[in-house]
């Protein structure tokens, strides 16, 4: 799973809001990968489609730029 290959935590935009990715989760029954995320003291999931890179992407960025373009992957 990402969380393995991926080094948390980094910072990155939701929906133009700066966050720090601290994790990866699959919600059991729910499609998709989660990140989750911290803004100000709480916590958010946030689909990793909808991640922007702030700066330099995390070391494994890779895996999750292979995610979102895998064919098929809506």
């Amino acid at each position: 799973m990402m969380e393995n290959d991926i080094s948390c935590p980094f910072p990155a935009r939701v929906v133009g809001e700066l966050v720090s990715v601290e994790a990866f989760d699959s919600k059991g029954n729910t499609p998709g990968i989660f990140a989750i995320c911290r803004r100000n003291k709480k916590k958010y999931s946030a689909d990793v489609t909808a991640l922007e890179w702030e700066g330099k992407p995390p070391k494994g960025a890779e895996w999750i730029d292979a995610y979102i373009t895998r064919p098929g992957q809506e």
